[in-house]
């Protein structure tokens, strides 16, 4: 007598990223660019997409649980006679040191290529910046064969993290979508300054031809070899305060100038500059809150050299000198690399001063040194030179062009934190992937770190198309607060999902499946997102 079996697996969320995996075909462009060993019971387009779906689990779950990890999951994710225990570290790391071999940074412009073509994205701007990973381990750099792997060393820690050694990640965001279009893992101890150039010339060579688009960067580009290295390239980036250009622009703009327009918060000027004869416009702004942040910095570091002096002082009122000339140049050492105080009510004096303890009698031995008082006194002109120019920061491009004019300038310099910075801080949550990273070898780093960025494009590729479609049919979904909002985050969205199963029949005439705790608001969602996405939850 044959009886009805069941079982149950959790889909939650992970069948919008598997949808959209699918979606983007990224399964079949990694097999079509490397392909497997037919013996091969798992493909290297099948372990990516598993590792993709793993990244975005937020369980925080190490890489080489993936077989745990996937063990209560339904195999229609991936494919249905897949068994997850072939996703073993074995397959992980094999199709690790194939991504490598053929080339982390070519792999993934590959696939950016052809998912930025299906989604007809016009990239008008490109936003570079760079981050810290922290990994752990010792990766000598003995014991790794492979010339092309980055140096994983101690180097300067965006992390703050310098105890351990790290490895560098350049990444190129497209404004509009928060797509990355550009990834590229670098040594621990690289410097922006050095990387952005090169960065740049290699995503220019990925465009084939096409235009190039504006690229935002931080101040590590603006020196003289930079700019006039890329004259005719459209950029945008922020100019170091420590160019005395910048300084004279600082001087010669009044708080009531003329000139001054508004834009939110911020005021600025839009003036001509010719830096490393190199014609730009400089877009001068003052900014209400970074005022309110430099102000309060100032104070700290006059506060701060207050303490010290005063600190000094009271050492050297109890010490002694052998002349007048010691005690005034003691003095004159205090206040030398003041910024704000100097002394004033200066009095040295000659005193006895006798050996031994106790009360001394008119023949007690002595000797005759010379002490030193004085107050402080701030330095109010040096304190007003200080505060010019707080709270202002300048902007340069190199489009001369009023297509953009300063509004658009700020807001597209400031959109690096809504881009690739926002990117970094995804990937760096320890509910994406972990704290640091440990692998066998920097080689499988570097590929682990593509992975990670797939896993990023997949992400916003999902929040784009949430968005846009809320956005053409005039339609929301509740926030957090459970406000009704059309720019949700996926990872709302996710958490949203949360409790949706699908309980697994097995009856005499088949198999079937059947989907639980779809309430009204998933169902809502879902209608918004590709069929794809719609068919993992077995909607047609």
């Amino acid at each position: 007598m044959s009886q009805t079996t069941y079982t149950s697996k959790r889909l939650d969320h992970h069948g919008i990223v598997a949808g959209i995996c699918k979606q983007l075909k990224l399964c079949e462009l990694i097999d079509n660019l490397i392909p497997s060993d037919h013996r091969k019971k798992v493909t290297y387009g099948e372990a990516v997409v598993a590792m993709i779906i793993n990244c975005l689990g937020f369980t925080s779950r190490p890489m080489y649980l993936c077989d745990e990890f996937f063990k209560n999951k339904p195999a229609s994710l991936i494919r249905e006679d897949l068994d997850w225990s072939e996703l073993n570290d074995d397959c992980l790391g094999r199709t690790l040191d194939k991504l490598f071999e053929v080339g982390v940074t070519e792999v993934f412009s590959h696939l950016v290529t052809r998912v930025i073509n299906q989604l007809g994205i016009d990239i008008k701007q490109a936003h570079l910046d760079t981050s810290s990973f922290a990994v752990t381990g010792e990766y000598k750099t003995s014991e790794s064969d492979d010339r092309d792997a980055v140096l994983i060393t101690r180097g300067y820690s965006k992390d703050h993290r310098p105890d351990l050694k790290q490895v560098c990640l350049s990444m190129i965001c497209e404004g509009t979508s928060n797509i990355p279009i550009w990834m590229e893992a670098l040594d621990g101890n690289q410097s922006d300054v050095k990387s952005f150039p090169e960065t740049i010339k290699r995503f220019c060579q990925q465009l084939e031809g096409a235009d190039t688009p504006l690229i935002v960067m931080d101040a590590a580009f603006y020196s003289k070899e930079n700019i006039t290295a890329h004259e005719n390239l459209k950029w945008v980036t922020r100019v170091p305060d420590r160019i005395k250009a910048v300084e004279r622009h600082y001087w010669a703009i009044s708080e009531d100038d003329e000139r001054w327009e508004s834009y939110g918060d911020h005021r600025f000027i839009v003036v001509n500059e010719d830096y490393a004869g190199v014609e730009q416009r400089w877009v001068i702004v003052e900014s209400a809150a970074k005022m309110a942040r430099d102000e309060q910095a100032l104070q700290r570091q006059i506060e701060k050299e207050r303490k010290s002096n005063l600190k000094e002082l009271r050492a050297l009122s109890k010490r002694g000198f052998q002349c007048f000339a010691d005690a005034d140049q003691a003095l004159d050492e205090l206040v030398k690399n003041n910024k704000f105080f100097g002394l004033s009510n200066i009095e040295i004096k000659e005193e006895k001063r006798y050996k031994g303890a106790g009360r001394p009698s008119a023949n007690s031995p002595h000797q005759l040194i010379w002490v030193s008082s004085a107050e402080l006194e701030l330095d109010d002109h040096c304190v007003a030179s200080q505060s010019h120019g707080k709270g202002r920061f300048v902007i340069a491009t190199s489009c001369l062009d009023s297509t953009l004019n300063g509004a658009d300038l700020i807001s597209i310099y400031k959109a690096q934190g809504s881009t690739v910075e926002r990117g970094f801080r995804f990937l760096k949550d320890p509910m994406f992937f972990a704290d640091s990273l440990f692998l066998k070898n920097p080689s499988r780093i570097m590929a682990l770190m593509m992975v990670m960025t797939l896993s990023l494009l997949v992400y916003s590729v999902a929040e784009k198309q949430l968005r846009d479609s809320l956005a053409n049919r005039d339609e929301t979904i509740p926030n957090q607060s459970g406000k009704p909002t059309s720019k949700p985050t996926m990872r709302r969205v996710f958490q949203m999902f949360e409790g949706v199963e699908v309980l697994l029949l097995s009856t005499p005439a088949g198999q079937q499946n059947i989907m639980m705790n779809l309430d009204d608001l998933r169902l809502k969602i879902l209608s918004f997102m590709s069929s794809q996405v719609k068919y993992q939850y077995g909607i047609e």
